[in-house]
């Protein structure tokens, strides 16, 4: 064996030799690049359809639940804090 073959490291792992040059992502969509055109307002680049954003406002019915025990006496929708009463030094 001569020293320029005893020099070059054996392909245990790889059938042709790898060099450190370029990069294996190259032309391909990575998640930087993605994120950044989501940032510029595409935000079609991480799903599989078009997206549309709109100002839809869905509003909820819900029924009033109050606290059991409490009641509203002041009228001002928080059964809760009426009940409390502040002492100040002056009285």
């Amino acid at each position: 064996m001569s020293e320029e073959e005893a020099a070059m490291p054996k392909k245990e792992f790889a059938d042709e030799t790898l060099d450190a040059g370029g990069s294996l992502l190259e032309d391909t969509d990575d998640f930087f690049s993605k994120a950044d055109k989501f940032a510029d307002g595409d935000y079609d680049s991480f799903s599989e359809g078009k997206i549309t954003v709109t100002d839809n406002i869905v509003e909820t019915t819900q029924e009033k639940i109050t606290a059991a025990g409490f009641t509203d006496a002041d009228g001002d929708g928080d059964e809760i804090i009426d009940d409390a009463t502040i002492i100040s030094e002056e009285e």
